[in-house]
């Protein structure tokens, strides 16, 4: 297993990973898979380039060969660093590999602050990012679903 960032050509494989993570985890993101699923190949292809070759984001993935099994997105806004689209595969958790993933997006966050938010009712989500330093932000924000996702703020 290759803890790196996404390679452009890698859309196809982006795309598969995100709808097997919204149908397994439906309630740890804020998209569906019909959503995802109606999107063109263009976005999904700028979605890959961006996460590949943007100054501004990125996408570090966990990868075995051609095939995808995990994913974090760190975009840089102006004054902290945001992550999100944190996903790795039910059988491959435990390893470290949420860690290095994580690890690898704080690295191009370049010292900034870093913001996240994850579904309070996730506790082994919630254990990982405590283990890198978060911190819950005291932020609760409450969704029709019934969802609850808790703001974590690590500070530089």
């Amino acid at each position: 297993m290759e803890v790196r960032r996404i390679q452009a050509e890698e859309w196809k494989a982006l795309r598969e990973l995100r709808l097997r993570a919204l149908e397994r985890e439906p309630l740890a993101f804020c998209a569906t898979v019909d959503q995802e699923e109606r999107l063109n190949q263009a976005i999904w292809e700028e979605r890959a380039r961006m996460g590949a070759e943007s100054l501004r984001s990125a996408t570090v993935v966990v990868a075995e060969g051609s095939r995808l099994h995990g994913m974090i997105v760190v975009k840089i806004e102006e004054t902290r660093a945001e992550i999100y689209a944190v996903y790795l595969e039910p059988e491959l958790r435990g390893r470290g590999l949420a860690s290095r993933m994580l690890r690898q997006a704080l690295e191009f966050a370049a010292g900034l602050p870093v913001w996240l938010e994850v579904n309070a009712d996730l506790g082994a989500a919630e254990s990982l990012y405590a283990r890198c330093g978060f911190r819950p932000d005291g932020v609760v924000r409450k969704f029709p679903d019934g969802r609850r996702m808790r703001g974590w703020v690590r500070p530089r």
